[in-house]
């Protein structure tokens, strides 16, 4: 990534913060998990993207239970604005 000095577009699907490999673990602790991990890597990359999408993915299967989105988007908004 060092070399690298085009345009840096980060991709966040919110389905991707739910995810765990222990269902028993489904948790909004997963989603803070997840988010720290991310705002990490975002402060390491050293500058900021030319864009940013948030991909919600609620289609006919919700990997997310749908009343959880709006919540982890806007965990997912405020990650985004300390991390940038």
């Amino acid at each position: 990534m060092s070399q690298y000095h085009g345009p840096l577009i980060l991709d966040i699907d919110l389905d991707a913060l739910w995810c765990t490999d222990d269902p028993i673990d489904q948790t909004f602790d997963v989603v803070f998990k997840h988010l720290r991990k991310a705002e990490n890597l975002i402060k390491s990359i050293g500058r900021k993207p030319s864009a940013i999408s948030i991909a919600r993915s609620q289609t006919y299967h919700a990997y997310t239970p749908p009343s959880f989105v709006d919540r982890i988007q806007a965990l997912t908004l405020g990650m985004l604005v300390r991390a940038l």
